[in-house]
């Protein structure tokens, strides 16, 4: 490959454009992080909350878009970017970002979920009238700074009183810990909450919204090229490029996961029939297959 030409790649992918075309498509195959400003953006602010000291009443986060929009890598992004440690020095180990998907049944599930993701296993759990107290002062114990409930809209799916435990343990827990809590899921966090003062006060919403080329040409064209740069083909697409763009938004409506899903279904044809870089005619060709990607 000609290093010259590889300028539109990053480091890492650059070098995995040397690579042979099933190694090439099997790094297609992993989880994508796409750096775009609005990802940058909403990293920014989890990054503020994460700093901030402890206080009598922290303030969380809803962080919400429809299926599709990226939520679940952003978190898994900042979680990497804040890994556990086993803290060997130390009695505990270091757990700055707990992250946990919300139980189906939330009445004591949160707190046992938080220590089945902490490894504390069942034989050592106090009894259910302990549990409150045992799990928020293990938090404390192992640093957590910020705690992450994904998957959060599923608590409106067991009635009121499933919705009201939910809420009502997410207070608890942010009090006692005086650290920040994130809610995230689809718009349904957003009702949940808004029925709740306390609540609706202290969580500030982050929308992640569909992306449109037509009314923000911009910040399409920055996701467009952030993928560009992941995909380990010897020659530019220059996807951003307003035929190629019109064409993904076309197809994809500007959600994030089936323009993930377009590109890697492209990306890997583009390897295996030797064009190397994606035309609008593999875009059409890839069109038609079907669409799965996690939110």
């Amino acid at each position: 490959m000609n290093t010259n030409d590889d300028e539109y790649l990053d480091e890492e992918t650059a070098a995995i454009a040397s690579l042979d075309n099933l190694d090439r498509i099997a790094h297609l195959r992993k989880d994508l992080y796409v750096p775009h400003n609005e990802a940058t953006t909403v990293l920014e602010e989890l990054e503020l909350l994460f700093n901030e000291p402890d206080v009598i009443r922290p303030q969380g986060r809803q962080l919400i878009s429809n299926p599709l929009m990226g939520k679940t890598t952003l978190i898994d992004r900042f979680c990497k970017d804040h890994p556990a440690s086993d803290n060997l020095g130390g009695d505990h180990a270091h757990v700055p970002v707990l992250n946990i998907e919300h139980p189906d049944n939330p009445h004591n599930q949160i707190y046992s979920t938080i220590l089945s993701r902490l490894g504390v296993p069942h034989k050592l759990r106090p009894s259910p009238s302990q549990l409150a107290d045992y799990t928020i002062d293990l938090m404390k114990k192992v640093g957590v700074r910020i705690l992450l409930i994904d998957e959060f809209h599923s608590a409106l799916h067991g009635g009121p009183a499933t919705q009201r435990a939910s809420l009502d343990t997410v207070k608890h827990i942010m009090n006692s810990l005086r650290r920040p809590i994130v809610l995230v899921g689809t718009s349904e966090v957003a009702s949940a909450t808004t029925h709740d003062i306390q609540i609706s006060s202290r969580f500030k919403i982050i929308p992640l919204r569909r992306f449109n080329y037509i009314k923000d040409p911009d910040s399409f064209e920055d996701l467009l090229e952030g993928f560009q740069g992941l995909l380990p083909l010897r020659k530019c697409s220059d996807l951003s490029a307003p035929e190629l763009a019109e064409l993904i938004f076309r197809i994809t409506e500007g959600v994030v996961g089936e323009i993930k899903d377009l590109l890697v279904r492209a990306a890997t044809q583009a390897i295996e029939d030797g064009t190397e870089k994606i035309t609008p005619e593999i875009l059409e060709a890839c069109s038609s297959s079907p669409l799965t990607a996690s939110s």
